[in-house]
């Protein structure tokens, strides 16, 4: 009999039961990528229906420029960034291994990006959302998009986020306005 928590071949694995399956350590090698995007059009704190506020805003992506993160995970504790100003990101990658219930892990986290700092395309929000995705995929998951806002919002602070993790066009207040959840293309705006 083997104790809750590691199979027979000595490997642990992680008991949280993220989307019902159990993760195998060691973690492999993830790979995330994320979109920038054109600043925001509208952005504000809206009032739904039912009165409960939400943080949204409208953007569109910019799929010719995205962040490639790919995590290196080893048995040293934290998250050491290359290049090493990347710091959102790796407090990105640190909440979403504490998320998966690896809070004690690390490895190195590489940010691969052509996204100009500082010119409004949400570079470091593309680093974050690259860098949840990294260690998710390290860790054979799929994370749902509210997740990665969640953690990405946790991370950077910044209420670009939510819109940059969904894919297409993006409205996050879509429950408040259901007409702007798909913007339509710019050859049909005329």
């Amino acid at each position: 009999m083997t104790p809750k928590g590691t199979l027979r071949s000595g490997h642990r694995t992680n008991p949280s039961n993220i989307n019902n399956e159990n993760i195998v350590l060691p973690l492999a090698v993830g790979v995330g990528r994320a979109h920038a995007h054109h600043g925001e059009f509208l952005q504000g704190v809206f009032e739904g229906e039912n009165g409960r506020l939400c943080r949204g805003l409208v953007t569109l992506p910019l799929t010719s420029q995205e962040s490639l993160a790919t995590f290196w995970p080893d048995e040293q504790n934290g998250i050491r960034p290359r290049p090493a100003n990347r710091t959102k990101a790796a407090r990105a990658a640190a909440l979403t291994l504490e998320h998966i219930g690896m809070a004690e892990g690390g490895g190195e986290l590489t940010i691969e990006s052509p996204i100009m700092i500082g010119h409004g395309y949400g570079s470091s929000t593309a680093d974050v959302i690259a860098a949840i995705r990294a260690v998710a995929a390290a860790a054979g998951l799929t994370l749902r998009q509210s997740t990665i806002a969640r953690l990405a919002v946790a991370a950077e602070g910044a209420s670009d986020i939510p819109s940059v993790a969904a894919a297409g066009a993006f409205a996050v207040t879509t429950a408040f306005f259901p007409r702007l959840a798909r913007i339509p293309s710019a050859s049909r705006l005329g």
